[in-house]
């Protein structure tokens, strides 16, 4: 009987106790410090994302350049493979008149000729003048009094000579405009053939071995 009273006696009286919110009892304690990690994360990830977006000034630079580098190959590509058709006067040539391989080589047969035939594997002794197509003298062999012999099919002239020689007979020749992709290409020839040049050539086939 004393065991109940003592126990009644440390009871809670009923009208004496508080009633909490359901919302407030089931709370758990462990909330704010999660809210708290995943603020620190946010804040981490945002600051990433921003620090990723800014510009880098070294990167932007290297771009242009290679947009630009970029531009420039395209341009020349097509340089390369078409002869330029702003020809110098002097030159008197109507490329209107000339026959354009599909090379893009132009030819004009001034002149048939008769004799053997200049082809692959065969040495042929030739006349002949180089200009550039500002009308610039590169070669004559003509002013010189001496005729040059050569050996065609093996590399030893420019695209344009193999293609355009061959099947030209003693006593024969030929007018020649020739893009660059058949002359000396991109670079040149250092100290005498520009970058990308058009060559013009005026061949004369003066004997066939």
């Amino acid at each position: 009987m004393e065991r109940v009273l003592a126990n009644e006696s440390l009871a809670v009286p009923t009208a004496a106790r508080t009633v909490l919110p359901q919302s407030m009892n089931k709370t758990p304690l462990m909330h704010k410090p999660r809210l708290v990690v995943l603020t620190f994360v946010t804040c981490v990830f945002c600051t990433a994302c921003d620090s990723s977006q800014r510009a880098d000034p070294r990167a932007d630079s290297i771009a242009a350049a290679a947009a630009d580098r970029a531009r420039i190959d395209s341009i020349e590509a097509i340089q390369l493979v078409n002869a330029d058709t702003a020809l110098a006067p002097s030159l008197g040539i109507d490329l209107a008149k000339m026959q354009k391989r599909e090379s893009g080589l132009y030819v004009l047969e001034r002149r048939k000729g008769s004799g053997a035939v200049a082809d692959s594997g065969k040495y042929i002794d030739v006349h002949y003048t180089t200009w550039l197509a500002d009308g610039t003298v590169l070669d004559d062999t003509r002013k010189a009094g001496k005729p040059r012999r050569v050996l065609l099919g093996y590399n030893e002239v420019v695209g344009a000579w193999e293609e355009g020689v061959r099947g030209m007979h003693t006593g024969g020749r030929r007018m020649l405009v020739s893009p660059p992709v058949l002359a000396y290409g991109k670079p040149g020839k250092p100290g005498s053939v520009p970058r990308l040049a058009t060559l013009v050539f005026d061949i004369e086939v003066v004997r066939v071995y």
